[in-house]
């Protein structure tokens, strides 16, 4: 699963020994949904070709020799086309280090305002930032407080709704947008009786952002 992977992070798939890649079109690739994008290694090549399971749309062989089993959306075509050209402009090295200061900007930030990231950083992604939602904030009116000034963020779902925040730092961004994010989380929890040092906050991000 590189859903979240591809575009923003380093993704040997011969380095790391993985046979079949699932991407979609839609996070780091900076386009609407719609598109799927594979990866297969040799080995997973020769299964698909034993295989004797009636397919026709998931036939990947016809993929392979540019027989598209459906009519595709060239218009996502063409937006993916664009949104390769941006990311290889800017050049693979530099796009992985964007994430990963952009990452590092927004946890870092979060702690000094007092908010645990969730689960821990063992298991964090360089492309989010997940945070508990302090004691006694309504997580709903947290992010209707950021909504309202322009900022969207996720919550939880499952077991975790209403217990955590979500903040997508991945695909097209600038710096000031993780700036302002975090001066809006702070504020917000700040009017909402979460009192927390956002300028501080602020800081330490622009700090980090600025060894870009």
């Amino acid at each position: 699963d590189a859903v979240s992977a591809l575009g923003c992070l380093k993704l040997d798939v011969d380095e790391y020994g993985v046979d079949v890649a699932v991407a979609g079109s839609q996070k780091g690739l900076m386009c609407p949904p719609g598109l799927s994008l594979i990866s297969m290694s040799d080995r997973a090549w020769l299964e698909t070709q034993k295989s004797r399971i009636a397919k026709f749309y998931f036939d990947f062989g016809k993929y392979k020799n540019l027989r598209m089993p459906y009519t595709p959306c060239t218009s996502l075509i063409l937006g993916l086309d664009k949104a390769l050209d941006m990311i290889l402009g800017e050049g693979l090295e530099n796009v992985y280090k964007r994430h990963s200061i952009y990452s590092k900007a927004v946890k870092e930030a979060a702690l000094i305002m007092n908010l645990v990231e969730f689960p821990d950083r063992r298991f964090d992604s360089e492309v989010l930032t997940a945070l508990y939602v302090p004691q006694d904030i309504d997580e709903k009116a947290l992010r209707r407080g950021m909504y309202n000034r322009g900022i969207v963020i996720a919550g939880g779902q499952g077991k975790l709704k209403g217990n955590i925040i979500r903040i997508g730092h991945i695909g097209y961004l600038k710096n000031e947008f993780i700036i302002r994010t975090i001066g809006t989380l702070g504020s917000v929890l700040n009017e909402m009786g979460y009192k927390n040092d956002t300028g501080s906050a602020i800081l330490r991000a622009e700090e980090i952002i600025n060894t870009l």
